[in-house]
């Protein structure tokens, strides 16, 4: 399911529909976040402190790409788990697959990984030879 949410778009009613929703539910949490709570109020007036405008503006404009994330990945789930004959498959170039790259060859196989080993490791190993 996660490969399918991964590799499909919505077709084109229902990603306009996602769209539209997803930038009207920022247009709330901005209207909610700067109307609403007054902070452009209080930024205008000068009685946000320096605290609201470095840590709060930020954060309030980050949360507005969260709300539209959150808003068209949901209508893509149901999309998905409702309507999966209307979305698009998209082709990847780099599927994972189970075969072998053909530069390694059949012997990457059969030999171990060597780690190298300090200076001391190695005259130890040279000593008990």
């Amino acid at each position: 399911m996660l490969c399918l949410f991964k590799n499909s778009k919505l077709s084109l009613p229902f990603h306009l529909f996602a769209f539209l929703v997803g930038w009207g539910g920022v247009i709330y949490w901005i209207y909610f976040s700067f109307i609403h709570k007054s902070f452009l109020a209080n930024m205008i007036s000068g009685q946000a402190l320096f605290v609201d405008l470095l840590f709060g503006l930020p954060i309030v404009l980050i949360f507005a790409i969260v709300v539209y994330a959150f808003l068209y990945w949901l209508i893509k789930f149901v999309v998905i788990i409702f309507l999966p004959h209307t979305i698009i498959h998209i082709q990847t170039e780099n599927a994972l697959d189970d075969t072998l790259d053909p530069e390694l060859g059949e012997r990457y196989w059969e030999n171990p990984p060597e780690t190298k080993k300090s200076s001391a490791v190695n005259k130890l190993d040279e000593a008990d030879k």
